[in-house]
């Protein structure tokens, strides 16, 4: 199940909610667990993944331009 970090609005203490996408789906709205407030908003994260495989299987470039093997990204 998927893991949703929230801050909330009146204590700005952050914190995290499991929830399965149909939860999400319908609109989540967790109760902040130090003040209890309700005015809590979801942080989005800004991650992304590397796969290392190319369109033809072997190691490809990440997307800052350094060649695979030639040490600029060890």
């Amino acid at each position: 199940m998927p893991l949703y970090s929230f801050e909330c609005g009146d204590c700005q203490a952050v914190f995290d909610v499991r929830a399965s996408f149909q939860e999400k789906e319908k609109g989540l709205a967790p109760a902040c667990p130090e003040c209890h407030g309700e005015h809590a908003h979801q942080l989005i994260s800004a991650g992304w993944f590397l796969s290392g495989r190319g369109a033809a299987g072997g190691a490809s470039a990440p997307p800052w331009g350094c060649a695979p093997g030639s040490g600029c990204c060890s």
